[in-house]
């Protein structure tokens, strides 16, 4: 448990996580044409919740630790599909949607050169330091890849 989410919350959380989990499975139809319909009890689904709650927690920490080896503040999309590198599959459509996102963003955007300013062309600053560049983020829907 993280030091600055105190019992309360994290039990909010928990409750979230499960209410989403047992939403997910009640709305789970399988692909496959049965006439039998799979149930799931109470505890099957308390216990689904749980793991996916674990992993969360798992995950929370391997986006903060790369995201920090690369000496920033931020996760950025990068870390995400870092932490999907054991399942090239997955891997490989987070990329593709990533891109596709960052296409659709440069199509918004218009085609018009950027202004030169009198700091861009002077190079870098005099004090030595390069100034922090803005950090683009993006959300990726997961419920979108296939």
């Amino acid at each position: 448990m993280r030091p600055d989410v105190d019992e309360d919350t994290l039990v909010r959380y928990q409750v979230a996580v499960h209410y989403s989990v047992g939403n997910i499975i009640e709305g789970y139809t399988p692909e496959t044409p049965t006439d039998a319909i799979t149930k799931f009890d109470r505890e099957t689904i308390a216990a689904i919740a749980q793991v996916v709650f674990r992993k969360i927690g798992i995950l929370a920490r391997d986006l903060e630790a790369f995201a920090k080896h690369a000496k920033r503040n931020r996760v950025t999309t990068d870390d995400v599909i870092l932490c999907a590198r054991r399942n090239p599959s997955l891997a490989n459509k987070m990329r593709e949607y990533s891109r596709k996102l960052k296409d659709e963003k440069q199509d918004k955007l218009p085609n018009r050169p950027a202004p030169k300013t009198a700091a861009a062309m002077a190079g870098p600053s005099d004090t030595g330091k390069d100034q922090p560049r803005a950090a683009v983020t993006e959300i990726i829907d997961l419920s979108k890849l296939e």
